[in-house]
């Protein structure tokens, strides 16, 4: 008889303690709060007032300097090849090829290391390889029959960089250049 009464009495006041706790919506709107007073708090302690806390500097810092390791001018075959042996049957390509001034490229950067980064905050960039194809016209997708790939291709003749780069090769490998060109006529 005892330990019916306990266990009756535990399931009581484990109702209560249940039904004592406030909705969840009060406790949502407590976190808030207390993250509002955190974060001001953090402000106040370093000695920012809301102006200053609401100000934002940008500072543009273009690459100084781009290291080419390799260039490569492949046919158009050859590059969806290598783009359809790294995608799924049925899939987008990742990452998309893209076209300037005439050329299909695309870039494979250095992998993250200490001494990349180091580089890279000294306004460097490294890129293992360059592969071109001439492409005359835009295209904004190419798609591959064999396994249903598509093959996205941005258009990034808009960038300043890009151009660069497209005039740095013609004027770089006007053999590789000229060859590349043949082969596609």
């Amino acid at each position: 008889m005892d330990q019916a009464r306990q266990n009756s009495d535990s399931r009581n006041n484990y109702n209560s303690t249940i039904s004592s706790f406030p909705p969840f919506s009060v406790f949502k709107s407590k976190v808030r709060s207390l993250n509002r007073k955190l974060y001001s708090g953090i402000y106040r302690c370093v000695g920012l007032e809301e102006e200053e806390r609401r100000k934002v500097d940008f500072d543009f810092r273009p690459w100084r300097r781009i290291i080419v390791h390799e260039v490569n001018f492949e046919p158009l075959p050859k590059i969806l090849g290598y783009i359809a042996a790294s995608t799924p049957m049925g899939g987008t390509a990742e990452p998309a090829l893209r076209w300037c001034n005439g050329w299909l490229f695309f870039i494979s950067g250095a992998p993250m290391g200490p001494e990349i980064e180091r580089e890279r905050m000294g306004q460097v960039m490294r890129w293992l390889s360059l592969g071109l194809c001439p492409l005359e016209k835009w295209i904004p997708l190419l798609e591959i029959p064999d396994g249903k790939i598509k093959v996205p291709i941005f258009d990034v003749s808009h960038i300043p960089l890009f151009r660069d780069m497209i005039e740095w090769v013609e004027k770089t490998f006007p053999k590789e250049v000229e060859e590349a060109k043949k082969v596609v006529q």
